[in-house]
């Protein structure tokens, strides 16, 4: 290795409880021994026997040792690197997404300055798009804010270790719940494996592998990936295809690869794509499509500045997706009154502007006779 990493001092860290639960999980068996501070896990595997001790007291002198054993029988049970495995265990209830990017640039584990720069924004912005396509999905956002949900999502993702050889950056996604104060905290092994398996991150992580399969398999067939934005159910927006795109396809000799190991101990909800190659030849049709929808949505685009005259939508909190306001707004000495429709997030900052009688700037444009809202602000 061209580096070196304390695994021990970082295995002195992993949480116990949260170590045995993970194993049993993995339908590790406990067995019974004397030590009560030492929890035996066996299992079986290719006729060959495997055996892992957890200590129960973090006190041990030797505890980050007694983990690194523990994570060292475990990659070899799994036929897979030490290096993975920790990061596994150092996020246990976590979703990873592993970009690889390889051109004739990236020399023994190293990148270029720009490269590492674009790779990691735009690992970020496929992410979060694919959030936002999960739960409100457009064909195109435009310079509209990302809704809440999706910032706080993303807040609580991280970049793990990147891997040597091609340049692999790993993107730590844990599962976050929504509490009573609409705000997101990280599940454990511990809440209710439905609550984990319909969470966003899952939902975010599905769609993240489900849209790359379908771009991948639609170019492939020759087809116009414009079919994947106008659709009215499972949309992807222009502005993933766009993150997609960014990551290394401009180059000639550029290939990405997404591969996304999901938290072992949460089979449902996954998407049955769980790796997706693209290179070079992918660039042309996804470019085309995006720099035309982006020329039309600036062409189509309308601002309108005016004080809101009334509120509503779904009288059902839980149900709320969007909202309707009437928009009062003066052009030419005349008043105009325009029906815009808003995210929900743009709809709960109306209703507060509405009841201050604020002024608002809203930037769209009209479909079917409704204002569709791609940015809104208070003025």
């Amino acid at each position: 290795m061209i580096y070196t990493t304390d695994f021990i001092k970082i295995c002195s860290s992993l949480n116990h409880l949260e170590i045995v639960r993970f194993l049993r999980g993995l339908e590790w068996n406990r067995v019974k021994n004397k030590n009560e501070e030492l929890a035996v896990f066996q299992k079986i595997h290719d006729d060959d026997l495997f055996q892992i001790i957890i200590p129960l007291n973090a006190e041990y002198s030797d505890y980050g040792e007694m983990m690194y054993n523990a994570a060292t029988v475990l990659a070899n049970e799994q036929n897979r690197s030490v290096e993975e495995v920790i990061l596994e265990l150092m996020n246990p209830l976590s979703d990873i997404v592993k970009v690889r990017i390889n051109d004739e640039n990236i020399h023994g584990g190293t990148v270029l300055f720009e490269d590492a720069i674009d790779l990691f924004n735009n690992a970020k912005k496929m992410i979060q798009y694919a959030a936002q396509d999960a739960i409100s999905p457009r064909k195109y956002y435009g310079s509209g804010r990302i809704c809440d949900e999706v910032h706080q999502f993303i807040d609580e993702c991280r970049f793990g270790q990147t891997e040597v050889g091609s340049y692999i950056a790993n993107i730590v996604c844990p599962f976050v719940f929504k509490n009573e104060n609409d705000k997101y905290r990280q599940m454990n092994l511990f809440d209710t494996p439905t609550d984990i398996a319909s969470s966003l991150t899952r939902k975010a992580t599905q769609k993240l592998m489900n849209s790359l399969g379908e771009i991948k398999q639609t170019i492939d067939a020759g087809e116009d990936v414009e079919i994947l934005t106008d659709r009215s159910e499972n949309t992807i927006s222009v502005n993933f295809l766009e993150s997609v795109e960014n990551l290394n396809l401009y180059k000639t000799d550029g290939e990405l690869d997404v591969k996304l190991k999901w938290a072992p101990t949460v089979d449902d909800n996954r998407s049955s794509i769980d790796q997706v190659k693209l290179n070079y030849s992918y660039y042309a049709p996804l470019r085309s499509l995006t720099d035309r929808i982006k020329k039309k949505s600036v062409e189509d685009t309308e601002v309108y500045v005016g004080r809101i005259k009334s509120v509503s939508s779904n009288e059902e909190i839980e149900a709320r997706k969007q909202g309707m306001i009437r928009l009062v707004t003066i052009s030419d000495d005349k008043k105009k009154n325009i029906r815009v429709k808003l995210n929900i997030d743009d709809y709960d900052q109306a209703i507060e502007a509405h009841r201050l009688g604020q002024y608002v700037k809203v930037v769209g444009k009209y479909e079917n006779g409704v204002f569709m809202c791609n940015e809104f602000a208070l003025v």
